[in-house]
């Protein structure tokens, strides 16, 4: 019998995700952030090819588990396996509910292997956010040995609630840089007439969001990879007819995605592979978004963030991963001063310190990793092993730069997933009466 895990996520990396199915059966990342860290920790967890994971599509649940979904996971599950993001925050919250009456449910071992606050100033214990988080850390708590957190802000918050370094919870950082092991890859130098990814997200000051692309403009060539849904819904499936409002609300940010668009300098990957290969061939990538630079990191292509707020901070820090904060550039040495200024020295010394203890949080939980006897070649996890070879939807161009039966597709793709809503909102609407 295989062992499984039922694993909080969406993405199930030994499939192809292809773009009208993700759609139609709502298995799309909102931000393919989440399935590097995810990988990382199937990575972590498969120690054969017999281990098996069902994916619980949590970006959906708005009514929470079902009896049959608990009772499946106690029967058929040898641990529910969740890792998170900045699920500590006032737009998570809902579904950290929806997984602490889960979990206070379950008969199995729950793993929390990261998860981390998101916003510079953390709510305090009388916060509504604070009493979520403090009853969902209790209950998982119920079900193992500690937690692990992203970085020294949840790590406050947490303390402040009650709870102890080292024997309730202990930073882990990202599993993202964990992927392969112990040892990160060696980092290329930074290539001036390579190509620079960069990453935005709408959150940040305007001001941030024009130094990186102005950063990312002084290579040979630059390209954005999008981490959100709508940026990829909006200027990539829908020529910029579906308008959200937060792009109405920033203007000067939405006119910069719709100039990448226009210059096929936007991306968006439904799936985790491509995406480090196609890091792995760039000379340089900067940005807002932590797992695009970790994954970066894990490709042998240096990086560096331009946070503008605590879970990016933290993150970096942790990981010794440079940071650069948003300034003029009024001349070219002063540009390349600030790249040849960037210090990866702490990187390779942290990681080994952080996997140690990412692999101990494992250990004490009682769970086998493949890490246990030795760290396998890349090729020979069996994970990796049950990569598909093809990804046809990776990675997909904004709109004008479709193929004709590209965007035939896209168009059928959007009515599809208009006409489901409208099903979905007309039943909601039955129920209520």
């Amino acid at each position: 019998m295989s062992i499984q895990y039922l694993f909080n996520g969406i993405t199930d990396p030994t499939r192809a995700n292809r773009l009208f199915g993700c759609l139609l059966s709502d298995r799309l990342e909102r931000n393919p952030g989440d399935m590097v860290y995810a990988y990382a920790v199937m990575n972590t967890l498969a120690v054969d090819e017999s281990v098996r994971f069902k994916t619980n599509g949590y970006y959906w649940r708005n009514e929470g588990f079902t009896e049959q979904e608990v009772a499946e996971c106690n029967e058929s599950s040898k641990a529910f396996v969740c890792p998170l993001a900045d699920m500590f925050s006032p737009d998570w919250i809902w579904y950290v509910r929806h997984l602490t009456d889960f979990v206070k449910r379950l008969k199995v071992p729950v793993l929390v292997p990261c998860v981390g606050v998101r916003g510079d100033h953390p709510p305090d214990e009388s916060d509504d956010v604070a009493r979520g988080v403090k009853a969902f850390v209790s209950a998982v708590l119920d079900r193992s040995a500690c937690i692990g957190v992203r970085g020294e802000s949840t790590a406050l918050l947490l303390e402040r609630l009650g709870f102890s370094r080292e024997r309730h919870f202990r930073v882990l950082g990202c599993p993202t840089l964990y992927t392969y092991g112990r040892e990160l890859p060696p980092l290329k130098p930074i290539k001036e007439d390579g190509r620079c990814v960069f990453s935005l997200n709408i959150r940040a000051p305007i001001e941030s969001a024009r130094f990186i692309s102005e950063m990312a403009a002084r290579f040979r060539s630059s390209c954005m990879v999008s981490q959100d849904f709508r940026e990829f819904y909006r200027f990539m499936l829908t020529n910029g007819k579906w308008s959200p409002r937060p792009f109405e609300e920033k203007p000067e940010y939405r006119d910069l995605l719709k100039r990448f668009a226009a210059e096929n300098r936007l991306r968006f990957f439904l799936n985790r592979n491509p995406w480090e290969t196609f890091l792995r061939d760039a000379g340089f990538s900067i940005g807002h978004r932590i797992h695009g630079a970790l994954l970066s990191i894990l490709a042998g292509t240096p990086a560096s963030v331009v946070p503008f707020e605590s879970r990016t901070r933290e993150l970096a820090e942790f990981h010794g991963l440079p940071i650069l904060r948003p300034r003029p550039f009024r001349s070219e040495p002063e540009w390349r001063d600030a790249l040849a200024g960037l210090d990866y020295s702490g990187i390779s010394k942290r990681q080994r310190e952080n996997f140690d203890a990412y692999l101990a949080f494992f250990r004490d939980n009682g769970i086998a990793t493949i890490f246990d006897k030795r760290t396998p070649e890349k090729t020979e996890f069996p994970l990796e092993r049950q990569i598909p070879q093809c990804f046809p939807d990776d990675s997909i161009p904004a709109w004008r730069h479709h193929s004709v039966a590209d965007r035939a597709k896209c168009v059928a793709t959007r009515y599809a997933v208009q006409a489901r809503n409208k099903l979905r909102r007309a039943k909601t609407a039955k129920k209520t009466n």
